[in-house]
């Protein structure tokens, strides 16, 4: 459903972070991230990645895209400032008790990043968005906040799958 931003939306959104786990830069990040941008205007996209896609991003593209202001987390220690772990210890204790049903540790580590990151990104904004920058790809502006009136607001997301 399609939703023109209105000036109050777009003011809320300008001082909202957008974060964005992203293990490897494929063929729709561009799409992803520049339509984040486009539809969104966020104060910042804060990608949760590894050391060597910041690299092949920060070298490659951001003279290129149109995205905003992008900053970086690394996902090698994004749970090392309150939670005093590294990515290979998280990955170890899984592995050590994952049964052989249960899923590799990708999908729960991009779960962790969602729930952790009130907590691990550092002067994050108070409401943000978490946005699977792999497969949602915005193709048009979606309504993300009413408000009641009274200063009273809710954020929501209409998803499109």
């Amino acid at each position: 459903m399609e939703h023109p931003a209105t000036p109050d939306e777009l003011a809320i959104l300008s001082q909202m972070d957008f974060i964005v786990p992203l293990k490897q830069f494929g063929l729709i990040s561009r799409a992803v991230l520049e339509g984040v941008y486009h539809f969104y205007k966020p104060r910042r996209i804060i990608l949760v990645t590894s050391e060597r896609e910041r690299h092949i991003f920060h070298n490659l593209v951001v003279p290129y895209w149109s995205v905003g202001v992008i900053e970086f987390v690394p996902e090698e220690t994004f749970f090392l400032p309150h939670l005093h772990l590294t990515l290979d210890q998280i990955k170890a204790e899984y592995d050590d008790a994952r049964g052989p049903e249960q899923r590799e540790v990708g999908w729960w580590l991009q779960q962790l990043v969602k729930l952790g990151a009130a907590s691990q990104v550092e002067g994050i904004s108070e409401h943000y968005v978490v946005w699977d920058g792999k497969s949602k790809t915005p193709v048009s502006n979606i309504c993300c906040h009413r408000d009641h009136g009274k200063g009273l607001s809710m954020f929501l997301f209409d998803w499109l799958w």
